[in-house]
């Protein structure tokens, strides 16, 4: 996939990382280009609310690019990005540096076109997470956790990881991939 990048004015952008680039003007209608920055763990779904603000008013000539060098995290901020990654009518590019492991790689998944620099990893595992309760209460919340959980996973890695993958992997298995499997991966998901 190639995708080329405008320059941008140097500026501070908002705490959550995204930078509004200078309007690209082309017969009368001007094209905004935003870079988000999820260089951290995914954190609380509430700190993406800017994040989400943008995606739903972009428009279908924008460009959002997110610069993913993230070791995963919590899914509800994940499941926020998502969504509206879902909903949004900008061109989505997922640039992915470094680390793109579990809820970024989920995220990496909702965008419509991914760039694979060679320092790209991922890692792809099963949910982790814990509660504290009472034993039927804890029982309960993870079996539906999990339910919801192995919905956003066949979701996602459609088309990326065969069958028999995604069943080992939602039965514990962890997955590790370099830049190359990820390229092969990412064109045979576009080719699904």
């Amino acid at each position: 996939m190639n995708y080329k990048a405008n320059k941008s004015h140097e500026d501070d952008g908002p705490e959550w990382g995204a930078t509004a680039l200078l309007p690209v003007l082309s017969q009368e209608q001007t094209t905004y280009q935003y870079t988000v920055m999820i260089d951290e763990a995914i954190g609380e779904a509430s700190y993406y609310r800017n994040v989400v603000q943008m995606l739903l008013q972009a428009s279908e000539d924008d460009v959002v690019i997110l610069h993913i060098n993230s070791p995963g995290g919590l899914l509800s901020g994940a499941q926020t990005i998502i969504e509206a990654l879902k909903a949004t009518e900008a061109h989505t590019v997922a640039l992915l540096v470094g680390s793109c492991s579990s809820a970024a790689s989920l995220i990496s998944m909702h965008c419509m076109d991914v760039v694979v620099t060679d320092s790209a990893e991922s890692l792809i595992h099963p949910p982790r997470g814990g509660a504290v309760g009472k034993v039927t209460d804890v029982h309960s919340g993870s079996q539906h956790f999990l339910k919801i959980s192995n919905r956003m996973f066949k979701d996602a890695y459609a088309g990326f990881l065969t069958d028999d993958e995604l069943r080992e992997i939602i039965a514990g298995r962890e997955m590790f991939l370099d830049a190359d499997d990820l390229r092969q991966r990412y064109q045979a998901r576009q080719d699904y």
